[in-house]
């Protein structure tokens, strides 16, 4: 698999961000994908990720993280490592949580 990266800018904060999605170095089936903050042009903090979440699905994962670090303000997935599987209703429910709408 060849890696995912994106470029978003969140609509809380402005700010923009680097989306990455790569085989997940701890297991041979599962995706990483890593937010990273944009310092200045192509350069990020690579070394210490805003954000990592984990799926099975490498576009799913990508797609999805993309839509929540450009929608959801990144005081509530900053720092934090999270699994995502491909239930598109869990990850609703959570994206909806996050934003503090109801269920």
């Amino acid at each position: 698999m060849k890696g995912l990266m994106t470029t978003v800018t969140n609509a809380t904060n402005g700010k923009r961000y680097f989306v990455s999605t790569v085989k997940c170095p701890r297991s041979d089936e599962l995706k990483q994908t890593a937010v990273f903050r944009k310092i200045l042009g192509p350069f990020a903090n690579f070394w210490k990720p805003q954000a990592i979440f984990v799926g099975n699905d490498a576009a799913y994962l990508h797609g999805r993280v993309t839509a929540l670090v450009r929608d959801v303000d990144p005081a509530d997935w900053d720092d934090n490592e999270m699994f995502i599987d491909e239930v598109d209703d869990a990850f609703d429910a959570m994206i909806a949580r996050l934003q503090g709408s109801p269920c």
